[in-house]
């Protein structure tokens, strides 16, 4: 490279970020490109920042903000206080490879075409996993880093043409932004690059990705980690650029699926109880009322864009993702590592409690941790390939274990650890499972434990529920763990409670009572005719209820009249036939409802006369046994 070469400037970003600054003012320094302008834009930091810069920095340019004006007003002083032709937009908290600029600008050689590139940005500490390689975008206006949060295997690394490049490492020439115009500085931070580069498009700029110019991200190191105020910013900016960009008949199509959306996207985090979701439906509220109120500002800025947009819609729905819902993408809502960064941080953990003990100790795949009406349990669900890992902390602890539950559709996949085979597992729909698998010895020696779950196939909520929810999602995980014996049953079964074969052989007639919706009583009854299956089965149903589904799996049906069995009339006739008939085991059936709410059901249970009654709740909870000592059934009233 020559000095010949076009000059650039890149612009970084600052508030407050000295604990960054040396990373990415060295690795600037250290670029093999040599025509290199670098800016600081500084947004008034109290952390002496720019005392920092100017000591150790000299030939670093420092523009300052006259008061503090957040992201998209700082980065718009820097790109025009820059004289280069070109301008690279750089986040203070990443660190960029030596030939990083050098491989930007070659790309912007090789195709004068197009007007940004977006590079490839993995995570800072875990330099294994992406933080993204360009941007994309759904119809409803949510945007999403390209590939955020898994593991870099090659996947992104063919350049290609992308919807748009992340502000926090993007090329892009001086001309275009003179044209498209700066950032919206209404925005003040988030979903400024994803409305400039749109706008950019509506022009009939192309983006392009390049996958082979690195730098590192610390993911949250300028403006934090997720918070209220960050997802304020982003709904209210989506929504600004919704109503700006899209032309009206678009506008006018897609309107009410983006209520709607953000309407089950309150629902979702109240029913899964996701914290803070009181602030977060309040920021969704409060982002709608902004854009109400500033509706004026928001036409003017519209009738500007719609003016001097050369490209349809209809032409860029090949960048912009059309299917149902949002981004088909499982976003992190945790700290990932990667097999390195466990060995560095010396994390010492050999069981994995989601939501609870999994910091640290989970890697690329898992969503985020919530816990299901009814259940204090949190859970994370996997995706098609989730990472873990572990310590071996005791020599004898030779098994891998994992409390699991499954999801509506069957899954079924296999587990490595560090590269070996471990073994494969099916995991049937909405039951709670245990797996153990031993672990050679070979595989423990090596002292920490890389752990790959990969599935055969995933499923999608928007398939099942009525959800915008469209993620390729698979099992639900609450534990993983190293342990000495395998695990039993996640709670006792049907055979744990009644005890040997001998046993199981001597119930000859079962009387069974449903107090259960028709599939969960089905799914019981395979369960109970796995361990019962010479036994004579009886099922007392309502007259003129379905049999259909349970045909293959009882003997008889005994029908009764009426709501509800009653010992009144009829039904004290039926009951004095049924304690004739000499059952062995009464088994009921029960649904989700608190089992005090079927107190006259286990009555009758009792009524019965059987030697042995067995209650058997849904899975996933304890089957329970009771001996039948009291014969006198109350339930008349």
């Amino acid at each position: 490279m020559s000095e010949s070469q076009p000059l650039v400037s890149v612009a970084v970003v600052n508030y407050n970020g000295m604990a960054h600054l040396e990373d990415c003012l060295n690795s600037l320094a250290a670029q093999t490109y040599p025509n290199l302008e670098i800016l600081v834009s500084d947004d008034v930091s109290t952390d002496e920042s720019v005392s920092f810069i100017r000591s150790n920095y000299p030939s670093v340019k420092v523009v300052q903000n006259p008061r503090n004006m957040g992201f998209v007003a700082t980065a718009n002083r820097a790109m025009r206080s820059g004289r280069g032709d070109w301008m690279i937009l750089l986040n203070n908290d990443v660190e960029c490879e030596r030939d990083f600029v050098e491989r930007l600008m070659s790309a912007g050689a090789a195709n004068p075409d197009v007007g940004v590139f977006a590079a490839k940005m993995r995570l800072f500490y875990a330099r294994t996993v992406l933080y993204g390689v360009g941007s994309e975008m759904c119809k409803s206006c949510f945007g999403v880093d390209r590939g955020l949060g898994e593991k870099d295997e090659g996947q992104y690394d063919e350049p290609c043409e992308v919807f748009g490049a992340c502000a926090g490492a993007m090329l892009i020439k001086k001309e275009v932004v003179e044209r498209v115009g700066y950032m919206d500085p209404a925005f003040c931070f988030t979903f400024d690059d994803i409305d400039l580069c749109w706008r950019a498009r509506l022009l009939g700029v192309r983006v392009l990705s390049v996958p082979d110019a690195v730098v590192y991200h610390k993911f949250g190191g300028s403006y934090g980690r997720a918070s209220t105020l960050k997802y304020f910013m982003s709904s209210k900016n989506r929504l600004r650029s919704f109503l700006k960009n899209y032309e009206f008949k678009t506008i006018r199509k897609l309107a009410l699926e983006v209520i709607r959306e953000d309407i089950r996207l309150i629902q979702s985090m109240h029913k899964f109880r996701i914290p803070p979701r009181f602030a977060m439906t309040k920021a969704i509220v409060k982002s709608y009322l902004w854009n109400i109120l500033h509706f004026p500002s928001t036409y003017r800025a519209r009738r500007k864009v719609q003016k001097s947009r050369v490209v349809s819609d209809e032409a860029l729905k090949r960048f912009i993702y059309q299917g149902p819902g949002r981004m088909p993408v499982v976003l992190p809502s945790y700290d990932i590592v990667d097999l390195d960064l466990f060995r560095q941080k010396d994390v010492k953990i050999d069981r994995v409690a989601m939501g609870l003990t999994d910091e640290n100790s989970l890697g690329p795949g898992w969503d985020s941790a919530i816990a299901e009406p009814g259940d204090r349990s949190l859970r994370r669900s996997c995706t098609k390939q989730s990472y873990f890992y572990l310590r071996v902390l005791t020599p004898s602890k030779v098994w891998l274990n994992m409390r699991v539950k499954g999801v509506p559709k069957p899954l079924s996949g296999r587990v490595t650890l560090n590269g070996t085979f471990i073994g494969d597992f099916a995991i049937p729909p909405g039951q709670r499972k245990t797996l153990s698998f031993s672990v050679p010895q070979v595989v423990l020696e090596r002292g920490v434990l890389e752990g790959i779950i990969t599935l055969d196939e995933t499923w999608r909520p928007i398939d099942y529920f009525p959800s915008y929810d469209n993620r390729p999602l698979g099992i639900n995980f609450y534990e993983i763990s190293l342990g000495e014996r395998p695990l039993g049953p996640t709670v006792p079964g049907i055979a744990d409670v009644i005890g040997p074969e001998e046993a199981l052989r001597s119930l000859r007639k079962v009387l069974v009572l449903r107090s259960a919706r028709p599939y969960f009583c089905v799914s019981a009854l395979r369960r109970l005719r796995q361990h019962l299956d010479s036994a004579e089965v009886s099922l007392l149903l309502q007259q003129g209820a379905e049999q259909t589904p349970y045909d293959s799996l009882v003997d008889n049906v005994i029908p009764y009249p009426g709501q509800t069995f009653s010992r009144r009339g009829a039904g004290k006739e039926l009951l004095d036939e049924l304690r004739a008939m000499g059952f062995d085991l009464c088994v009921v059936l029960y649904g989700h409802m608190p089992r005090s709410s079927y107190r006259k059901v286990e009555q009758l249970a009792r009524a019965v006369g059987a030697r042995v009654i067995l209650s058997i709740p849904p899975e996933g909870k304890s089957v329970v046994i009771r001996n039948n000592s009291q014969t006198a059934w109350n339930a008349g009233t």
